[in-house]
């Protein structure tokens, strides 16, 4: 038990959204920001080349199972010792850590560590392309449930910047209405987005929704010379969460973002701290 700290005094995020809405390169903005860096990435289906541009760099590990995450998390938590089977690790695979300690960690596709934890109690879903997988039993989705939520809240209660995405699933009901949410199955999804205090909906500037459009309403010209939009604030059609309590520059509550990167973001919650 320890005393809950309400200053918010790291960015504990989920970027979610459509493959192409830049989550990666938002989340790997990270790297910019001096509060934020040096940045470690364990990326899985994330698609690092998106940010082969950035200088500097995040360090980025490509993560092949579940349990990939075990040892990273451990010296994380330790307080990145020097002394720690990771730096081992690393030192084998002539991999160069920076001098100064990590500030920053994004997991970057948490949708694929879900297949990570199928895999991992499944392994006939693991196959070569031309065979069929094993069947997956209702009892295989509380058990993915249990890794899901243990891998999240561990990762999100580190003491520093955790970034976290996710793809996105969008679902209609039987009148016709879509619903987007982060794509993370049954339970998961509201969960683990209950873990971290900003959900932040990533989407293209020109195919974002007829609803979504009529909150963007009041400033068209900023939206069209915009690519993308992070909303904030949730809609009748997605999902968004800010418990940081953003403000604009007019003193309300933000719903969005152009172009959102992290700077901008911490910028924002810092803003607030000041008020």
């Amino acid at each position: 038990m320890k005393q809950a700290d309400l200053s918010s005094p790291y960015l504990k995020a989920l970027l979610y959204g459509a493959p192409g809405s830049t989550k990666t390169r938002t989340a790997a903005s990270a790297v910019f920001v001096d509060d934020f860096s040096p940045v470690l990435m364990l990326e899985s289906a994330g698609n690092p080349m998106s940010v082969r541009s950035y200088v500097p760099q995040p360090t980025i590990f490509t993560m092949e199972k579940l349990s990939d995450y075990s040892l990273p998390y451990d010296w994380l938590f330790k307080g990145q010792p020097a002394d720690h089977p990771f730096i081992k690790s690393c030192e084998a695979a002539e991999i160069d850590l920076p001098k100064q300690p990590f500030r920053t960690v994004i997991s970057d596709g948490m949708t694929e560590i879900q297949r990570f934890a199928f895999r991992a109690i499944k392994p006939g879903l693991d196959v070569e392309p031309g065979a069929l997988p094993t069947d997956i039993e209702l009892r295989d989705f509380y058990k993915v449930l249990q890794i899901m939520t243990n891998w999240a809240y561990k990762y999100i209660q580190l003491d520093m910047h955790v970034i976290l995405t996710s793809l996105e699933n969008e679902k209609q009901d039987k009148v016709g209405n879509i619903y987007r949410r982060p794509l993370l199955w049954g339970q998961s999804q509201g969960e683990i987005a209950s873990y971290v205090y900003l959900v932040m909906r990533l989407t293209q500037t020109e195919t974002i929704d007829t609803r979504s459009k009529s909150v963007v309403a009041a400033d068209l010209e900023a939206a069209n010379a915009s690519q993308i939009i992070g909303f904030t604030r949730a809609t009748s059609s997605f999902y968004a969460k800010d418990q940081y309590g953003m403000l604009d520059s007019g003193g309300q509550l933000m719903r969005y973002m152009y172009d959102p990167t992290i700077e901008e973001i911490w910028s924002k919650i810092l803003e607030l701290e000041r008020i």
